[in-house]
């Protein structure tokens, strides 16, 4: 995130603020279209300076091109409000941390949330305040990865607390997963990315600490795109080699960088940045053969107006800076320039009171020399989605993967009663009844209850978005934390109406929800409360329950298949009938869920994606 965005940000909170967080409506996807092609710098102004109260103007932080053609624009701190006849802005009727404009042809369409609340498309602000912020979004295979930062508003930039990844099903554009990536309180990286060799590089700036320094040196650290979601499975580049300890990295490009946006071009690397940050317009064009680089200074490509030009006649910005410049190399316009873009903020808070289209990005037509020439480099065809796949384990103890996936055919116990499965889907872990735990395929044993005499019998698990822990709950809602699972609370101690039958992770990996045979729910930690079906218990009692990736929502179903829906959790449907066996669990997949019974079928339910049926030669006792 470039830290240049956040002094605004507390008083647009706090002018939300009074709006009362309750279920979030379904609402139609705002659009805006043109009666022709965009092929303008003009063009792509007028949607940024056509804002109202439903079109949300937010900060670019990153674009990218969709395979079927479509253009994603990732947006930060995203504004609702009308435009008063002279120009100045009307009161904010919403607010948002993150949304998103996709591009398909001449139409624009927002994603974002609907009110009332936060109106952030992947995450709202979280129960300590902190919010998300987007970066670098890159595309692999089927898959779109957008780097989150996550913050909290307690200095003008904001303090950095940690840094996540959202993946999204494309073309759907639902959410799959989020989850935490290695961070570091001065250099985040996620600023930029690109994938090359089966590999996701990122990129991080570090301000320098010497006097009258602006600038700040570009690191990168890689992941094999396959476990991204693996904590340590990332290197970090130091020297002519890539190591573990993240201290131990070196700039890869010294003094020279505010923000990092990095892209394909030709046969290496384009590098975009504004090298004095908020200070200074010239925009900097860099090469390089490899993502590490080394790299090249094409030279000044763009000047930022110092300053902007107000969109006011007559009126000039008193503290206004811009920030964050981005290109995207594959989308040319009539001119003969590529589609940039920067963004406007002021120090000043009359400034954008008197011009309401300061905010938000400006457009741009920007020359960059042709790409030096290079070897072409090798491609590469990204692994099976690792959410694809879904485990089941039979009576034996034998683990089976649908969907994609490697079956594992070792028995590990006859009395499994859940399974959750590693971030990259090559394994997982088994619970036993008696609170034993048996890892398999690239799970790591972090400990168990085995041996140890239980007041109640495990239920049911889950694992942290990290797959460094997990967690058992008992049938009476005591919990068991392994690893670096942290104990959020429990019902242990409470007399239960039902008892407890599984629970649910939040995708931060700091609460979790448990629910009881009547559809009780109880939550812990982060994960916050929408509904349950306790006070009118369901004909056939509950199974199992899944929470949303972006933890706004979650499913219960029954052994009848039935399915129930609360807070953001769209419901798609029931199992179909007759049932071949009991419905023992739901899965979230991008777009839906998937219900799986004892007979080894599996039955999706998806907004755009329909449903499909996936049977297994044996019977399942439990699912993950």
């Amino acid at each position: 995130m470039s830290k240049t965005g956040r002094v605004v940000l507390a008083a647009l909170t706090m002018s939300v603020a009074f709006i009362a967080a309750r279920p979030v409506p379904a609402h139609a996807d705002v659009r805006h279209c043109f009666a022709h092609l965009p092929n303008s710098v003009a063009d792509y102004q007028s949607v940024t300076d056509g804002r109202d109260a439903n079109f949300g103007i937010g900060d670019i932080t990153s674009v990218v091109k969709l395979p079927d053609g479509r253009r994603f624009f990732a947006l930060g701190d995203t504004a609702y409000y009308t435009l008063n006849p002279d120009g100045s802005s009307g009161p904010i009727t919403g607010f948002g941390n993150n949304s998103a404009w996709v591009q398909s042809e001449n139409c624009f369409t927002l994603l974002d949330r609907a009110g009332p609340g936060s109106r952030s498309w992947v995450l709202p602000p979280q129960q300590d305040g902190s919010f998300y912020w987007p970066g670098a979004s890159i595309v692999v295979g089927s898959r779109l990865y957008v780097f989150m930062q996550r913050l909290v508003a307690n200095t003008p930039f904001g303090t950095s607390l940690g840094s996540a990844v959202a993946a999204f099903d494309l073309p759907s554009l639902k959410l799959a997963r989020l989850t935490p990536i290695p961070w570091m309180a001065q250099r985040v990286f996620g600023d930029g990315a690109v994938y090359d060799g089966g590999y996701v590089y990122t990129y991080a700036p570090q301000r320098r600490t010497c006097a009258f320094c602006f600038t700040s040196d570009m690191y990168v650290a890689r992941v094999p795109e396959s476990q991204i979601m693996v904590p340590s499975a990332w290197r970090f580049r130091s020297g002519s080699s890539w190591v573990s300890d993240r201290n131990a990295a070196t700039p890869v490009l010294r003094d020279a960088v505010s923000n990092a946006d990095v892209q394909r071009y030709g046969n290496g690397f384009l590098l975009i940045t504004k090298t004095l940050s908020i200070f200074g317009p010239p925009v900097e064009a860099w090469w390089a053969p490899n993502p590490e680089g080394p790299w090249r200074d094409l030279g000044t490509v763009y000047s930022v107006p110092s300053p902007p030009p107000s969109r006011v006649p007559g009126y000039t910005y008193h503290e206004a800076y811009t920030y964050n410049p981005v290109l995207l190399a594959s989308t040319r316009l009539a001119d003969g320039g590529l589609l940039g873009s920067y963004n406007v903020n002021s120090f000043d808070p009359t400034d954008p009171q008197r011009d309401g289209r300061l905010f938000g990005p400006r457009f741009a037509s920007i020359a960059v020399p042709a790409p030096p020439s290079a070897p072409a480099r090798a491609t590469s065809s990204p692994d099976v989605s690792p959410w694809t796949p879904t485990f089941g384990v039979d009576g034996t103890g034998r683990v089976r993967t649908l969907g994609g996936g490697v079956p594992f055919d070792r028995s590990y116990t006859a009395h499994a009663v859940a399974m959750a499965r590693t971030p990259t889907a090559r394994g997982g872990w088994i619970a036993a009844a008696d609170g034993g735990v048996f890892a398999y395929g690239d799970a790591p044993f972090y400990g168990s209850m085995g041996g140890v005499r239980l007041n109640q019998p495990v239920v049911g698990m889950a694992a942290t978005p990290t797959g460094r822990g997990y967690w058992l709950v008992a049938r009476d809602g005591g919990i068991f934390s392994f690893g670096d699972a942290r104990f959020y609370g429990s019902t242990g101690s409470i007399r239960l109406n039902k008892p407890i039958v599984a629970m649910a992770a939040s995708p931060t990996g700091s609460g979790y929800w448990f629910v009881a045979s009547d559809g009780g729910v109880f939550s812990f930690g982060d994960a916050r409360f929408f509904g349950s079906t306790g006070g009118a218990p369901p004909p056939v009692p509950v199974s199992g329950m899944a929470a949303t990736p972006d933890g706004r929502g979650y499913w219960l179903v029954n052994f009848a298949g039935q399915v129930y829906a609360f807070g953001g959790a769209n419901y798609a449907g029931n199992a179909p009938l007759p049932l071949a066996g009991l419905s023992i669990g739901i899965l979230a997949a991008p777009g839906g869920y998937r219900i799986v019974d004892t007979a080894g079928n599996i039955f999706e339910r998806a907004v755009v994606q329909g449903q499909s049926r996936i049977s297994s030669p044996t019977p399942f006792v439990a699912a993950g």
